[in-house]
């Protein structure tokens, strides 16, 4: 239905021009670091509050019908317009993270927000006080794909790499090129799934397929390789939960480990160096497996898996049910439901 709606970008940053005078308000109230950004970003602040505007519209004209919404997302603009304008008429929300978070990620302002573990807690709990009901359910968009696993000794030499829509082409083509150097392995890419560019350059040998990660899940690609390289992205803890060696390649050169995956021992190092990569992939294939059980043991920082996935699942929907239908008690630090393993914190 939301897509029904007249959002066009005219007609969009029309709308939130009306709210120009608060704009100017905010920007000469804000501190320096806030008013840097709007100026570097000012239409796109603009077209926020013109976003705003029309999904409050929206909610207006629906809200006999919608109870609650349920979004993945909470640092995008457009997303913020979208439950910032359910929170401002009292539609409840709820935030389900499509991955896991970062440092910059803003103070959850929801009615209620399922997360993966301590690690993802901790950060929202030093954004300050947020009146959020916070459950540590696990990794929700994961349970029903996780499935059964196959064992890392038992995989054949395959190599995922993931690409992103900011990477050169033409770079990937030396990177392939050198994985097809190693003996006997198959090599799949894996673009973003908002990549739009034809990667059929890419298809140098026949050891060579593609991922359509539009129809294909991460744990689904996962089961089919046996080590991935990929810059900073969640797919590296993904890793562990399939039996995937992670290996966490550098391609820009900044340095940036945006979910502190090295510091915590979810990958061994930050390569910079893609020979490098190769060279290790040719001289340690034994120990890979080994060196994989040790990175496993690390998961338990960012990821809390209940030993049932399914009574998991279950447990999130009908908790889920009762928000909407305000039928449930809210308990500081308690387990609730002791066979649905789902936790809340007020």
């Amino acid at each position: 239905k939301i897509q029904e709606y007249p959002v066009m970008k005219g007609y969009v940053f029309y709308r939130g021009l009306l709210y120009l005078p608060v704009i100017i308000y905010e920007y000469f109230t804000a501190d320096a670091y806030t008013k840097s950004v709007f100026v570097r970003i000012w239409s796109t602040v603009i077209k926020s509050y013109g976003l705003y505007s029309i999904y409050k519209a929206w909610f207006n004209k629906n809200k006999r019908s919608i109870k609650a919404i349920v979004v993945s997302n909470d640092h995008v603009y457009n997303f913020r317009a979208f439950y910032m304008a359910a929170n401002s008429l009292g539609v409840k929300t709820i935030y389900i993270p499509h991955s896991s978070v970062t440092n910059h990620f803003p103070c959850l302002e929801f009615t209620a927000a399922f997360l993966d573990g301590k690690d993802m807690l901790n950060i929202y709990q030093n954004k300050g006080r947020s009146s959020t009901k916070i459950f540590l359910s696990g990794p929700y968009r994961y349970f029903r794909d996780i499935g059964t696993t196959i064992p890392i000794k038992d995989k054949t030499l395959s190599v995922g790499l993931c690409i992103k829509t900011r990477d050169n082409l033409d770079d990937y083509i030396d990177y392939i090129s050198k994985l097809l150097t190693i003996e006997n392995a198959e090599i799949i890419l894996r673009p973003h799934p908002s990549e739009k560019r034809s990667l059929q350059k890419l298809i140098l040998d026949k050891r060579i397929s593609l991922s359509d990660a539009t129809s294909e899940s991460s744990l689904q690609f996962l089961d089919r390789v046996k080590l991935l390289i990929s810059g900073s992205s969640n797919i590296l803890l993904e890793c562990l939960l399939k039996d995937t060696y992670p290996i966490f390649f550098d391609s820009f050169g900044n340095g940036w480990d945006n979910y502190s995956f090295v510091e915590n021992g979810i990958v061994e190092k930050m390569y910079t160096d893609f020979d490098n990569i190769v060279t290790f992939i040719k001289e340690s294939e034994r120990e890979i497996e080994k060196n994989f059980m040790k990175l496993k043991q690390n998961i338990g920082h960012y990821i809390d898996l209940p030993p049932n996935n399914i009574d998991a699942h279950l447990g999130v929907r009908d908790t889920i049910s009762e928000i909407i239908e305000d039928k449930i008690e809210y308990t500081y630090f308690k387990q609730k439901n002791n066979d649905k393993l789902v936790y809340v914190y007020k």
